[in-house]
């Protein structure tokens, strides 16, 4: 494909924001296969959900309180979540992959534990998330059995 956008980081955590309507196909598809995803196992993680957009770059601090708001916008608007834990970053898949933000829009910006499996895919670290409660609100969302998935 060929596209336009501008890439925005924070750290090693790096996303590209897409000018609309740029994604054009540029031939065949390559052959071979998509880059290898290694399942590491089972998580259970202390952070903060927010938003990957603004997180990575775009806003200050893109995260807490204060981008609660802009957070709960950009997830609604298909924006990938990301888990803030220490100084790592996950991103936040569903228990089968597919996108979860605007499940998560209750939980954003505030303290929270996650259970899910690990996986890294092209030296991103990714979480399908089995459940995320708030420690404050006592607001848990369970989105599977808790355990491995098949």
């Amino acid at each position: 494909v060929r596209l336009r956008g501008q890439r925005i980081y924070r750290g090693p955590d790096a996303m590209l924001e897409l000018e609309a309507n740029s994604v054009r196909a540029a031939g065949r598809a390559p052959s071979g296969s998509l880059p290898d995803t290694t399942r590491v196992g089972p998580v259970n993680l202390a952070g903060e959900i927010a938003d990957s957009k603004c997180y990575f770059g775009v806003m200050n601090p893109g995260r807490g309180k204060v981008h609660r708001g802009c957070a709960a916008r950009c997830l609604s608007g298909g924006i990938p979540p990301v888990m803030v834990s220490g100084d790592r970053t996950y991103v936040l898949t569903g228990p089968d992959g597919q996108p979860i933000g605007g499940r998560l829009l209750d939980l954003v910006a505030q303290p929270v534990e996650l259970q899910g499996e690990l996986f890294h895919a092209s030296g991103t670290r990714l979480i399908r998330v089995y459940s995320v409660g708030s420690k404050v609100t006592a607001r848990k969302i369970s989105l599977a059995k808790t355990g491995p998935m098949p």
